[in-house]
């Protein structure tokens, strides 16, 4: 599972749907894109 940390995998499965239902995005694809901001805004100064 990696992100959720549970002993009961049909609740971690759950967790998972209701996030991506809501449209959230990872952390990790998060981070990319604060990485991205920071290099354009980089590249235009």
């Amino acid at each position: 599972m990696g992100r959720y940390l549970l002993d009961d995998k049909t609740k971690a499965m759950n967790v998972k749907y209701q996030s991506e239902k809501k449209g959230a995005v990872s952390k990790a694809d998060k981070v990319a894109m604060l990485r991205e901001q920071m290099l354009a805004k980089r590249k235009q100064k």
